[in-house]
């Protein structure tokens, strides 16, 4: 099948509307504009190869069910990450049903460039893969995991409580002696 250059324009149009517009999904759906455009995309043009530029109802359709299909899979994803550990002892389900309501709700309260970056960590489990496949350098990944940790580390723990260790800034601002080391040797910017 070929199409004319005013009909690829058309079908390139109706691609980003549907990526504009698509609503669906859950919070723990990763999908950027880019990607959804692409699917969109796609998904129309298997629309064409099957049945030919019937309507541009049908298109719109094709191209939201092929954002919505990739949508459902990245969010199967997501869900089944390392990071659903079972906890054991004798109240395992509610600690496991309120983490998991908890993670949820803090995910959605990061903003969208925070829960990409962490939700890329969790699927790739390296953040220089999750950098890599956010497109972004090794320093702004670094930037948005380190806010994203203390916008949830705000949420999570109550403001009437203590953090334990595990949640406290640590060394005071001090440096280990080997990040000391590495520093006097290779100057601050080389880390």
């Amino acid at each position: 099948m070929s199409l004319t250059a005013g009909e690829w324009a058309s079908l390139v149009k109706m691609a980003q509307h549907c990526a504009e517009t698509w609503h669906g999904g859950t919070p723990l759906t990763v999908l950027t504009y880019a990607d959804r455009r692409e699917l969109a995309l796609g998904g129309m043009l298997d629309h064409l190869g099957t049945r030919g530029w019937d309507d541009d109802k049908a298109l719109f359709r094709s191209g939201a069910n092929a954002i919505g299909r990739a949508a459902d899979e990245a969010g199967k994803h997501a869900g089944r990450s390392w990071f659903w550990d079972r906890h054991d002892g004798p109240d395992w389900l509610a600690e496991e049903v309120t983490d998991r309501v908890a993670a949820v709700q803090v995910l959605g309260a990061l903003t969208p460039a925070e829960r990409a970056a962490v939700l890329a960590m969790a699927e790739t489990g390296n953040w220089r893969d999750a950098a890599g496949q956010l497109g972004l350098a090794r320093a702004a990944m670094s930037q948005r995991l380190s806010h994203a940790r203390a916008r949830a580390r705000a949420l999570w723990i109550p403001p009437d409580e203590t953090p334990g260790a595990r949640y406290a800034p640590s060394r005071g601002g001090k440096r280990s002696r080997a990040m000391r080391a590495h520093y006097r040797r290779y100057g601050k910017g080389k880390a």
